[in-house]
């Protein structure tokens, strides 16, 4: 828009100019929070977010997916890609990409148990693992050699080195 200011006075030879009034938009200002926690098997909100209006309109892009008008909820171990797009009027758009992690939880409750009896000519697992649960996955090395998820069989009187490795979905 453009204004035409004229002034006039007796005696005075009049005054005219054209002036443009302007309102620039204001930036809109948020605070937003990723989440970042361990794994613990429950759905979480992946940001927190303050300085909404109740006439914003808000939405989310989880890992450049569709559009949203909820935040998006998050729930395995892994990074998480959010962007956040506000539109509110007079304001300019708020555009901005957070990340939200979930990091591996530590597996807790394993229990290697290793066998130990006197010889007896026979073969026996050489160990057994208590606090499985379904979906582990497990796997044995005998004395360095390579890695397989059968139990190692042990016979004779020995020491053995055993690994045991435990992996678990989100651990």
């Amino acid at each position: 828009y453009s204004l035409t200011v004229k002034v006039e006075r007796d005696g005075y030879t009049p005054y005219e100019t054209t002036v443009t009034p302007e309102i620039k938009a204001n930036d809109i200002s948020l605070t937003v929070t990723p989440y970042e926690d361990e794994y613990d098997g429950e759905e979480h909100d992946a940001l927190t977010i303050e300085g909404l209006l109740e006439d914003d309109t808000v939405e989310y892009f989880l890992n450049s997916g569709e559009a949203t008008s909820d935040i998006p909820k998050i729930k395995n171990a892994d990074n998480y890609t959010i962007t956040v797009s506000v539109k509110r009027a007079n304001h300019n758009d708020y555009e901005e990409t957070f990340t939200a992690k979930i990091t591996p939880a530590t597996i807790q409750g394993i229990t290697v148990i290793p066998y130990e009896d006197e010889y007896d000519g026979e073969m026996h697992n050489a160990l057994t693992v208590e606090g499985l649960i379904e979906g582990d996955t497990v796997e044995y090395s005998l004395n360095g050699g390579n890695a397989t998820s059968d139990i190692p069989k042990i016979k004779n009187a020995d020491n053995y080195t055993i690994t045991v490795s435990v992996k678990r979905a989100n651990h």
